[in-house]
């Protein structure tokens, strides 16, 4: 065992330059947890970076030990036999400083994995949570899922400001019971009006600034919504779920809410968002009775529950027929009155 351990320890250069690959790997697809938008490591960066070097510190200093006390099981006896005792000094510190380096690095890499696997298996908690109280809600009947959509940076969720949720009112057809949204991938989103819209709303409210909304005309690009796809997580759920229909009178719609207000509020209470676009007519008022408290309805488009933070978009649907740039309104209006906001808020 002794030999075997020794032997290991001999190979770290090696092993170091097998798991450097991953890890760079996954600090480049996750870049937007670990840096800000100026290159610098924030504040869950230094973490990360802390806590594999604190993690490495100990093992390394022992592995380090470990070695130069075996130090025979690594050299050859001819080289034991013809060195002088200063040189053999000489070389055992050196070795026991490499080793402490090489093996340094090697755990500071196992510490890195273990906390990204830590971190990681929890970022899909919202949708877990979902998913339970779907499952409990609709007994088995077919429903379509929805949440945080997974091609987005899904691990983001609880890091970014604002986190957004759009609120739709439900699946367009039967056809499309048993379905999950959010799987749902870039390609598939681009295809359909309703989700380029969402995309460019989103796009909207995550750029806009207390002096200037980004140019609606200037974000139909594909490079501009697949960079919002894949840079800012974003949720969707539908008020029904289990029943398709193209189109759902308002009173209707409200009935159902009002039969269904716990399993509202608790899809709203898992995902906690900070910005709720709702999106078609009556949908803000349904979800704003289920949040407490509610607010006094206005005919803005940008609504604010000051007692909970939160931030309402009462727009069109993005399924909107685009007449008379009606969906241009629905993107200009709600975000410069949301430009306003955020100057009056500082």
């Amino acid at each position: 065992m002794k030999t075997f351990l020794c032997w290991g320890i001999s190979k770290l250069e090696g092993l170091f330059g097998l798991l450097i690959w991953p890890a760079m790997f996954i600090i480049g697809d996750k870049e937007q947890l670990i840096f800000n938008q100026q290159g610098q490591l924030n504040a869950d960066g230094w973490i990360l970076f802390l806590t594999a070097i604190i993690g490495a510190a100990i093992p390394a200093i022992f592995t380090a030990i470990y070695a130069i006390k075996h130090f025979d099981e690594v050299t050859s006896y001819s080289m034991l036999f013809h060195l002088s005792r200063s040189s053999m000094l000489d070389s055992k510190i050196k070795y026991f400083f490499r080793t402490l380096f090489v093996a340094g690095l090697n755990w500071a890499l196992c510490s890195f994995y273990c906390r990204t696997f830590f971190v990681y298996k929890f970022i899909m908690v919202e949708n877990k949570e979902l998913d339970k109280i779907c499952m409990k809600h609709f007994q088995g009947r077919p429903y379509v899922a929805d949440g945080i959509f997974y091609s987005s940076p899904t691990e983001l969720w609880n890091y970014i400001h604002p986190k957004v949720l759009f609120v739709l009112k439900q699946p367009n057809s039967d056809e499309l019971l048993g379905e999950d949204y959010r799987e749902y991938d870039f390609e598939t989103c681009i295809r359909e009006q309703v989700w380029r819209e969402l995309l460019k709303r989103l796009y909207g409210i995550m750029n806009t600034t207390q002096s200037a909304v980004p140019d609606y005309t200037k974000i139909t690009e594909r490079k501009v919504l697949k960079e919002t796809f894949t840079h800012y997580p974003f949720a969707v759920i539908n008020i029904i779920k289990d029943i398709g229909a193209g189109i759902t009178s308002t009173a209707e719609l409200k009935k159902y809410a009002i039969e269904n207000t716990h399993f509202l509020k608790e899809q709203l209470d898992i995902l906690h968002p900070d910005i709720i676009v709702c999106c078609g007519n009556g949908v803000f008022d349904i979800v704003n009775q289920s949040i407490t408290p509610p607010i006094e309805s206005s005919g803005n488009w940008l609504k604010y529950n000051a007692a909970r933070n939160i931030i309402f978009f009462d727009t069109y649907h993005p399924g909107k027929p685009n007449a008379n740039n009606i969906l241009k309104e629905a993107y200009e209006k709600p975000l410069r009155e949301y430009s306003n906001h955020l100057k009056n808020k500082k």
